[in-house]
């Protein structure tokens, strides 16, 4: 099961499947703006849950993207 914030990251990343972002960009455009004006760090937290849960990647640069799905 994935928290509310989860899953609006995981709506934002899945509107650019092949795309990585970073966690702040992520933390901008995936929540409210007042959410990132309160914390502008608030997608650090369920991003480290998506990776454990391998629904998201994360590459050399610690940019995250959608997992594909397992093949």
């Amino acid at each position: 099961m994935v928290s509310a914030d989860q899953q609006s990251i995981l709506n934002f990343l899945q509107c650019s499947p092949d795309a990585y972002f970073s966690a702040m960009e992520i933390s901008r455009k995936a929540g409210s703006r007042k959410q990132f004006a309160e914390n502008p760090r608030w997608a650090v937290h369920p991003l480290r849950h998506l990776l454990d849960m391998r629904l998201v990647e994360r590459d050399e640069q610690a940019h995250y993207r959608i997992a594909p799905p397992p093949t």
